[in-house]
């Protein structure tokens, strides 16, 4: 089923569901080719298998932005996130759907600076429709803040805060958010210029972020692109691609609320350095038990591959 109008311009699509199978995909839309003027975020809701009309969410369309995320709670609340440029500064953008009252006005949710650019947001949200979003947000020099926001379902958006400060070029933050409101948040960073490294920071819900911790360090080739998925005990598993000697290899860490993180491991193994591996997409079950998935250049064509995790054992073979 096709779900953009005809003639439109669709890119960046992102979908999530609630317990019940009802949910959301958003993308992007807007000029010729979807990256010129008047960029749009759109919505379409799926409710009883049946898909309703799409929605704008956004209060106008912007200079360029993009890169939306969504997330829904076990309620069916709904939280899309995404950036957007005007007059020059990139700033993150927010919307909730409402069961019941559909979706709301859209905000900012990073502060109006103009030294100041926010990208690459991301989002979760908790069995309450309490949501965390995570984004890079720039501040006029070589450095750069992972940032952070929490979204009381009662309230509205708190302050941002600082997960991981002054980073070396840190990318494409990712978060997962637990039935409690417990979250991780990983992203990758280039120390010195050099090659990418893996990084996670732990919030619990009723003490905020700690302090960012390194998950693998780079090799020739870097570690990058990390997805991370929390299961319903507050456990999670972060997962990453790196270079190593003559492979590109797929590695895991999960993480425990009660011991923290365990040691990385390998879950998957490209044939060459020269082969292109991930990125890396994983999610877990209530239970712990996860699947990761991955594209991986065969030489002639991108096949997907996987690996199985159980909660009560080791990771299966990939296949």
């Amino acid at each position: 089923m096709r779900l953009t109008e005809s003639g439109e311009v669709g890119l960046d699509p992102t979908v999530a569901l609630d317990p019940a199978g009802d949910g959301f995909a958003v993308w992007l839309t807007g000029g010729p080719n979807g990256l010129d003027r008047d960029i749009r975020i759109r919505v379409r809701r799926v409710a009883g298998g049946r898909w309703e009309p799409i929605q704008e969410i956004q209060l106008s369309p912007a200079e360029t932005g993009g890169s939306p995320q969504v997330a829904v709670g076990n309620d069916g609340t709904g939280v899309a996130v995404w950036y957007e440029l005007r007059s020059g500064v990139s700033r993150i953008w927010a919307n909730r759907y409402r069961p019941g009252g559909g979706w709301g006005v859209a905000q900012p949710i990073s502060p109006q600076e103009e030294r100041e650019g926010a990208v690459w947001a991301d989002v979760g949200i908790d069995a309450l429709g309490n949501a965390v979003a995570v984004w890079t947000r720039f501040l006029g020099g070589p450095l750069r803040d992972i940032a952070a926001s929490r979204l009381n379902a009662k309230v509205g958006w708190g302050a941002v805060v600082t997960v991981a400060a002054g980073r070396p070029q840190p990318e494409y933050p990712r978060v997962a958010v637990d039935p409690a409101g417990n979250a991780l948040a990983v992203w990758h960073e280039a120390p010195d210029g050099g090659q990418f490294e893996v990084w996670a920071a732990w919030f619990a819900a009723g003490s905020g972020w700690g302090p960012g911790q390194r998950l693998q360090s780079p090799s020739a080739w870097g570690a990058d692109a990390p997805g991370v998925a929390m299961d319903a005990r507050g456990s999670g598993i972060v997962v990453w691609r790196r270079g190593d000697g003559d492979r590109r290899i797929i590695w895991a860490a999960r993480f425990q609320p009660t011991s923290g993180w365990g040691r990385p491991e390998p879950i998957g193994t490209g044939p060459s350095a020269r082969i292109e591996v991930g990125p890396v997409a994983i999610a877990l079950s209530p239970g712990g038990d996860g699947i990761a998935a991955w594209q991986q250049w065969d030489g002639t064509r991108f096949a997907i591959w996987a690996n199985q995790f159980a909660a009560s054992g080791p990771a299966q073979p990939p296949r």
